[in-house]
């Protein structure tokens, strides 16, 4: 069982950490990270690499379960510092692609994510002063071409005598 599934079905102090991360190739250092909380933490990604989640307040609505083969993560970010500002239009800009990943921590361990991380593209902004309100979804498999490979004279020589 894993750890989060024990938090969900006991009744404990226990806390989960969300956490959000940002990453273009524009954004300092690659990433921008966030926790839902009053304090920073530092955490082990999936990769054992340990990085530090910066406090900040955001609200988050998590993508429904549903056969339209699309799901959507949609969050607020509180833009008191307006540095979540800077980032996204830096990178909104320079017409990057804005990847988000969400994972969850137990607050007694920190060495992992307690689930699989869910990474999802931004699709959407609307900035304001106050807030950064985003978008983000899975890779659209319903619009996706299959097969995903394509035969042609670059790959397949043969294809020029046909």
């Amino acid at each position: 069982m894993q750890s989060l599934e024990v938090v969900y079905a006991s009744v404990t102090n226990m806390v989960i950490h969300y956490c959000l991360e940002f990453a273009a190739p524009s954004i300092p250092n690659g990433a921008y990270r966030l926790v839902l909380g009053y304090n920073d933490i530092m955490a082990t990604l999936e990769t054992g690499e340990q990085v530090v989640f910066q406090k900040a307040a955001f609200g988050l609505s998590l993508p429904s379960r549903t056969v339209t083969g699309r799901q959507d993560l949609n969050f607020n970010v509180d833009n008191v510092s307006g540095e979540v500002t800077i980032i996204v239009d830096n990178a909104l800009e320079a017409n990057e692609e804005v990847k988000v990943t969400l994972r969850k921590y137990n607050a007694y361990d920190l060495s992992a994510p307690a689930e699989p991380p869910i990474v999802m593209t931004v699709f959407a902004t609307e900035i304001d002063e106050n807030q950064v309100k985003v978008s983000a979804t899975f890779e659209d498999l319903v619009n996706t071409a299959f097969p995903t490979h394509y035969y042609t004279p670059d790959i397949a020589k043969g294809l020029v005598w046909l």
